[in-house]
């Protein structure tokens, strides 16, 4: 009697930490959650201020009909700054990268006091070295940017940027903020706001000449707006990509690289799946795409897109042009009327369209696959992405 009572005891306990294991980690011994449940996110500095937006990007160092609309982001993004406080952070790989940032900052800051009569003015932004770690094939890795500046600063929202990107910013930082309080009055904690642009012709190559912004504030932001017109795939294409603190556990994200196609359609995909409450700014803000610079499709790009479109026909097998329209499968929009931005769900919204149907997979590879491997040898023939 007394060895049955033992044993019992024994059953007992061991019971009580497996449930206590399933409890914190969501899993049974021998399975991995293929939507792990969020890791906390480090403690900040409280004695750090924080902005709505910390926004940052990555410029391109090896392709001169760039630099001047680099250049144009940077005094448009400083105007950002001194208007509305944001927090601004550039990654770079060259050493050379940082004293060009300085200098354009110095002129930039030069050109908002002079305008603006605000000597006392300085823009800061904030420069991020690029160590073997964050990236793969020449580019940096998205989710190491992010892990990067959620690390380092306290923020609202996080936003990676592509580098030609121009915004107005009294309606773009009018339109997160109506975001940012819907999203507290309905109990959203993980959620990705997105949204459209307009082309506008800045780099002429039958001219070989750049336009070169003067100002970079709203006023000169909205003049270029009104000249500028939407290409045909522009329901494909997303440059920026604002989230939450807790909206994604990029730890557990794949290793998409960025400045090639796939990583955006894989995120909106993504986020639909996981129950990420999905926002579309288009219509209540103003911005610019500074289009015309040819990219550099040489190996050392193909190389990089081959990666990412390896990680994405493989992680979703199934995967549908629909699925990777971002004006139609956003759950929520924001809409200006009299004056006012308003935030509602999106009637264009479908989920059996939107919604990925099937269970995904990603693919585990090693250091050697993720820096140079081919990967070309194991793509699937019926499911060509171009991008």
């Amino acid at each position: 009697m007394k060895r049955v009572t033992k044993k019992l005891i024994i059953i007992s306990i061991l019971m009580f930490y497996i449930l206590l294991w399933i409890k914190l980690t969501g899993t049974p011994f021998g399975y991995v959650r293929l939507y792990p449940k969020r890791i906390p996110l480090p403690k900040f500095n409280t004695d750090l201020k924080e902005p709505l937006l910390t926004l940052f990007t990555t410029f391109s160092e090896r392709e001169p009909t760039r630099y001047i609309i680099q250049n144009n982001t940077i005094l448009n993004w400083c105007n950002l700054q001194q208007n509305h406080g944001y927090r601004l952070a550039v990654f770079y790989s060259a050493m050379h990268a940082k004293s060009t940032l300085t200098e354009t900052l110095n002129k930039a800051t030069e050109i908002i006091r002079k305008l603006s009569g605000d000597n006392k003015f300085q823009c800061n932004v904030h420069s991020i070295f690029l160590t073997s770690k964050m990236m793969a094939r020449g580019r940096p890795v998205l989710k190491r940017m992010y892990i990067e500046v959620q690390n380092r600063w306290p923020s609202s929202l996080y936003a990676f940027c592509n580098g030609d990107i121009l915004f107005h910013g009294d309606k773009f930082d009018a339109s997160l903020k109506t975001i940012q309080n819907y999203t507290r009055q309905q109990h959203f904690r993980e959620f990705l706001i997105l949204g459209g642009r307009r082309e506008n012709t800045f780099f002429r190559s039958k001219l070989n000449k750049t336009k070169t912004l003067t100002s970079g504030n709203d006023t000169e932001i909205l003049e270029i707006f009104g000249a500028a017109h939407t290409k045909k795939n522009y329901r494909y294409a997303m440059d920026y990509f604002i989230c939450s603190k807790e909206s994604f556990n990029w730890h557990r994200f794949p290793d998409f690289i960025i400045t090639v196609p796939a990583f955006d359609s894989f995120l909106l995909v993504y986020a639909n799946k996981i129950g990420v409450v999905t926002f579309d700014i288009t219509e209540s803000t103003k911005v610019v795409h500074q289009s015309g610079a040819p990219k550099v499709k040489d190996d050392t790009y193909k190389d990089a897109r081959e990666l990412n479109q390896f990680i994405f026909l493989n992680t979703m097998t199934n995967w549908t042009w629909a699925m990777v329209n971002f004006r139609k499968c956003l759950q929520y929009k924001s809409r200006t009327f009299e004056g006012k931005i308003y935030v509602g769900p999106s009637t264009l919204f479908k989920s059996k369209k939107c919604l990925y149907p099937k269970p995904m997979f990603l693919p585990v590879l090693d250091e050697d696959e993720l820096k140079w491997k081919n990967l070309s040898l194991y793509y699937r023939k019926d499911l060509r992405y171009k991008g």
